[in-house]
């Protein structure tokens, strides 16, 4: 009877003891991130947003609009732009137009080719073109679903880097902004949608 019951024992601890794998997050080096959530804000014709990206009460970028006339060309833009501040910063090529970046692209003091980090800029992300003879878009975000826009921050001579998650709608005309993060520590690369 004491050889079964020992028996029976080894047997429940043999099967009981299975090696399970752990289903605990994976571990991961990405920076803290001050996240705000913009609630699909739209931005329509006619109207601006600003963001407090860093929540020390100054705005750092706007979204707005923008009506132009060409005489000469006979045509109007209605545009739609992105304006940093003299500390903040967004990434600018020499055709004045702004990266639309996927989740998971870096962001950071190396920035995709032919771009720069530019301070106080004004950058049309889509424009409307209206002439005599009907309509047309242009600009690198006149078609885009949940893309991110490169940013960052200046604070003495530290640098954040974030992004801010948006769309643009050709039907309604509109910014649509779901929601941005900035690094909460300085000088370190983020990823878009991290």
């Amino acid at each position: 009877m004491q050889w079964y019951l020992c028996a029976l024992t080894a047997l429940l601890l043999a099967t009981g003891c299975k090696k399970t794998t752990c289903e605990c997050p994976p571990k991961t080096d990405d920076p803290k991130m001050e996240y705000t959530e913009l609630n699909d804000k739209a931005v329509g014709f006619n109207s601006s947003y600003s963001l407090d990206l860093n929540k020390d009460g100054e705005a750092d970028f706007s979204f707005s609009t923008l009506l132009v006339g060409d005489p000469v060309l006979r045509r109007d833009y209605r545009q739609y732009y992105i304006v940093s501040k003299f500390y903040t910063n967004c990434l600018v090529n020499g055709n004045e137009e702004t990266p639309v970046l996927q989740k998971g692209d870096k962001i950071g003091s190396l920035p995709p080719e032919g771009f720069h980090w530019y301070n106080a800029s004004h950058v049309v992300i889509a424009q409307k073109i209206i002439e005599e003879n009907g309509t047309s878009w242009s600009g690198n975000w006149k078609q885009v679903a949940h893309a991110y826009q490169p940013v960052s921050i200046l604070k003495g001579d530290k640098t954040y880097y974030g992004w801010i998650e948006l769309s643009f709608d050709m039907q309604s005309e509109k910014i649509i902004l779901h929601r941005a993060a900035v690094a909460k520590d300085p000088n370190v690369e983020v990823k878009a949608g991290g």
